[in-house]
């Protein structure tokens, strides 16, 4: 059976960890320099141009409510990628804006999912699942994608040790599963990467 579109949740979005409002708009101002993503808080957080393995712009959305991932969990907490006939896209759940993230947090789960773009993992992960392939290693692909955002946020705006801690501690901390590394693993993968 063919999928019309491969999804792979962000390792560190895992659940419905934190109850959403209800009432909460949220909404995605678009603007060349970065979309402007406003967060229930009312803080803006400016979602990162990214372009996918071909040059192909991705594009950020808000899903409301839960979606299913290729493995069949359903989730309402969580940011995800997609690559399909549509082209590539980022979507950030209303569960995850909702939550009480901190914007830092967000920022650095769309440069993850960037980084996934950026590397093809996402194409790639669509065109084999077309042809009926096995899927990569995803458990690899998960450091990889959190290895990228480090050196990424580190260059752009002198994230380090402190800021990713800080970020990590914030994010439910999880058991290893078979595509997505332990949270602890994680952060210590996340440390390696940064440029002394």
């Amino acid at each position: 059976m063919k999928m019309t579109r491969f999804l792979m949740p962000a390792a560190l979005a895992l659940a419905t960890l934190f109850s959403a409002s209800a009432g909460a708009q949220q909404h995605i101002k678009r603007d060349p320099a970065g979309d402007l993503l406003t967060l229930q808080s009312g803080d803006a957080v400016r979602l990162p141009v990214c372009m996918d393995s071909e040059g192909a712009k991705v594009r950020f959305s808000i899903a409301r409510g839960q979606h299913t991932d290729y493995k069949g969990i359903t989730s309402s907490w969580d940011a995800f990628s997609t690559f399909s006939v549509n082209g590539a896209q980022t979507i950030l759940n209303t569960g995850l804006i909702n939550s009480g993230i901190s914007s830092d947090a967000v920022t650095y789960l769309a440069e993850h999912e960037c980084v996934h773009h950026e590397r093809g993992h996402i194409r790639k992960a669509y065109l084999d699942t077309m042809q009926g392939l096995p899927l990569d290693d995803q458990y690899g692909l998960e450091l990889e994608a959190d290895c990228g955002a480090a050196q990424s946020l580190q260059k752009k705006y002198g994230w380090g040790e402190m800021e990713l801690r800080g970020i990590f501690n914030s994010f439910p901390q999880r058991e290893k599963t078979d595509t997505h590394p332990s949270t602890a693993e994680r952060l210590e993968k996340v440390l390696s990467c940064l440029v002394p």
